[in-house]
């Protein structure tokens, strides 16, 4: 076995690895396309390298460059390290058309990364523009205001606000997020973040989407061109979109009376069962009227009962899920998965038309809520008769459609005389 040291023959001693002398770790260059933001740093250098980190998120926002379309694509990355001295104290902005991310590896929640000043994206007039522009927050609260703007020549944009944590755990936004005059923003992405004063994204036909994912939304009002809500909590007063909305595992505050407004809608509000009931025991509401919004719950009437407009005691009425072929007085938000009649003064029946968002397996379900002395039928799109509910009975009808005869048929009901 040979030791280092001396070789054999008396020749020139080895040499153990040397450290780097002093001073070359600073003098690193840093990563061409991430810097490092450390609020505790001593270092003078100031160049964003992991050596020589910069103090503040202005001095990391004022080295991103913009000399090119594909600089401007290519993704600028800042990651904060926590800071004993209760995070950072400034206002964020981050630079126009081009894409730039504040990134933390460390849990969301507590001071040490966090932000405490306001946040603007001012999306004007930028050097360069690419196809695309992102920009956003990890793991990074805010305890003020974000807002977003831009002009008819900004790229495409997106806005993501995300943490690691899930649960309690979540960063938030304390003040508005506020992105009502932009025309290029095409979406507002949340996940697991809190935000006790809304999200305002107008409802404009050049506004933006907004997408949350296990977030708790409280405060006025939660706006968008379109809304989708995922796994989350919403307690607001006010939910406007434009185009649709969409809700799954969404529960609603309590008593919160959620007022959903589409503004030029023309597809129906979706939900599951469990977010419909949230929002009807809250006290959910919206604009009634052939143009209102029409509400699809996934599985029709097993999913969650929507009522519809009652019934003409006498004759035929057309109705289906969301309205569409419909009678007059059974569209948009008359319409639903449930309807009722009773008060009759002759036969009556009701037709189950296609055309109204139904998927294979979807219910709808006619009820006669009284013993009047008339019968009332439940037909297919056909026409034809699937059940009868006989005169001087109290009862129900549940249709089921399926691709099969891509009509209704017969799927349970019962009856109860005097």
């Amino acid at each position: 076995m040979h030791l280092a040291g001396h070789r054999r023959g008396g020749r020139s001693p080895e040499s153990y690895p040397q450290s780097p002398a002093v001073g070359i770790l600073a003098a690193l260059p840093p990563l061409s396309r991430q810097r490092f933001i450390d609020g505790d740093t001593t270092q003078t250098g100031l160049n964003g390298a992991s050596s020589s980190p910069f103090k503040t998120i202005a001095q990391f926002m004022a080295s991103r460059t913009n000399v090119s379309a594909n600089d401007a694509s290519a993704n600028y990355v800042g990651w904060v390290t926590p800071s004993i001295t209760g995070g950072y104290t400034e206002n964020v902005a981050f630079p126009a058309y081009a894409s730039t991310q504040l990134r933390a590896d460390s849990q969301g929640f507590g001071p040490g990364t966090g932000i405490t000043g306001n946040v603007t994206w001012a999306n004007i007039a930028g050097a360069f523009a690419g196809s695309l522009a992102v920009s956003g927050l990890h793991n990074i609260g805010v305890i003020g205001t974000i807002t977003l703007t831009d002009d008819a020549s900004a790229p495409s944009s997106l806005f993501i606000i995300s943490a690691d944590e899930i649960g309690d755990s979540n960063i938030a936004v304390t003040g508005l997020v506020d992105a009502t005059t932009t025309q290029k923003l095409a979406n507002i992405a949340c996940l697991n973040t809190i935000f006790p004063n809304g999200i305002t994204a107008g409802t404009g036909a050049d506004n933006a989407n907004v997408s949350i994912v296990n977030c708790i939304l409280s405060g006025n009002t939660l706006s968008g061109r379109s809304i989708q809500s995922f796994d989350s909590i919403i307690s607001v007063s006010a939910i406007s979109a434009r185009i649709t909305a969409a809700f799954l595992d969404t529960l609603f505050g309590e008593s919160s009376a959620p007022v959903l407004t589409l503004s030029n809608g023309t597809l129906p509000v979706l939900f599951d069962g469990v977010s419909w009931q949230s929002f009807s025991e809250a006290g959910g509401s919206r604009p009634g009227g052939d143009t209102g919004a029409a509400v699809i719950v996934i599985g029709g009437f097993d999913g969650g009962s929507v009522p519809g407009a009652d019934l003409l005691g006498t004759g035929n009425t057309d109705v289906s899920l969301n309205g569409t072929g419909a009678t007059v007085g059974y569209r948009g938000a008359f319409s639903g998965n449930h309807y009722s009649v009773d008060g009759q003064t002759g036969d009556g029946s009701a037709t189950l038309k296609l055309g109204g968002g139904e998927k294979n397996g979807d219910t709808i379900c006619i009820t006669k809520r009284d013993f009047a002395a008339q019968k009332y039928d439940v037909k297919d799109n056909a026409g034809n008769i699937i059940a009868t509910i006989a005169s001087g009975q109290q009862g129900f009808v549940v249709a089921r459609f399926l691709t099969g005869p891509n009509d209704w048929v017969f799927d349970r009901g019962g009856s109860l005389g005097t």
